[in-house]
């Protein structure tokens, strides 16, 4: 909380403060040589961009690929 004391300074008085601390979990094994895929934990933060680069990381090392969206999706018949 001290990062944040030159901007409560700032502000002046505050009605009430709410902080919330979490912690982030990562996988241990991401080679995946065990077959076995763990995500890291999901982000508090509003935008997921740590998500989607987490899930795009096991696509890939799933795959062998990056994931390209601009390819046209070919039903099987």
């Amino acid at each position: 909380m001290d990062e944040l004391k030159p901007a409560f300074e700032l502000i002046g008085d505050v009605l009430d403060t709410f902080v919330t601390i979490t912690d982030e979990l990562q996988p241990v094994n991401t080679k995946f040589d065990d077959n076995v895929v763990i995500t890291s934990s999901f982000s508090s933060v509003s935008h997921f961009e740590h998500d989607i680069k987490d899930v795009l990381r096991i696509y890939k090392n799933i795959t062998g690929k990056d994931l390209n969206l601009d390819e046209d999706i070919k039903e099987s018949k």
